[in-house]
Order: C-alpha cells, then sequence, then structure tokens
C-alpha cells in the first residue's frame, strides 16, 4: 500500500524535528534544517532528544508515521556541502 501524499500529514510539514525509522529500521531525528540530528536505538531515545533539542515547545516534535522512511543521510546533506 502507497503512503498517502506528505499534505495530509500537516503536522509534520511544521515541526521542527521529525523522528522516525530509516530503511533499516534505525531510529532517525532530523531537523528541518539539517543541522541536528541523528541515530538511535529506540524510539523512546530518539524522542527524548529531539523534545531535549527542542527545549519541549509544543509541536517542536513529530513522529513520522509507520509506513514513512525518513533518510538520516538528508538530515545531514545540507551541512556537508557547506563545510
Amino acid at each position: 500500500m502507497r503512503a498517502p501524499p506528505r499534505a495530509s500529514y500537516p503536522s509534520l510539514l511544521r515541526s521542527r524535528f521529525i523522528v522516525g525509522r530509516d530503511a533499516n529500521g534505525r531510529w532517525v531525528v532530523r531537523d528541518r534544517q539539517g543541522l541536528i540530528g541523528g541515530l538511535f536505538a529506540g524510539r523512546a531515545s530518539a524522542v527524548q532528544f529531539a523534545l531535549e533539542e527542542s527545549d519541549r515547545v509544543p509541536g517542536a516534535v513529530c513522529c513520522a508515521p509507520d509506513d514513512a522512511v525518513i533518510s538520516a543521510s538528508t538530515a545531514f546533506e545540507t551541512r556537508l556541502k557547506n563545510n
């Protein structure tokens, strides 16, 4: 089954951090600017990291739908290109 278009997930479009799984099943956190993120052993660790980095601002952290695949590399592409 195909995932619905991203527009159907409005909270993903407004949040600063996205928490989800990559293609290998690892937990990924990435921010919109590609400056902060990482790979985590579990969902709780990933969410905790994102909450702390966002100073617990309401709505700043969003968990991607279970069928979404988050790429860890895209979180750092901008940073690598600028260095």
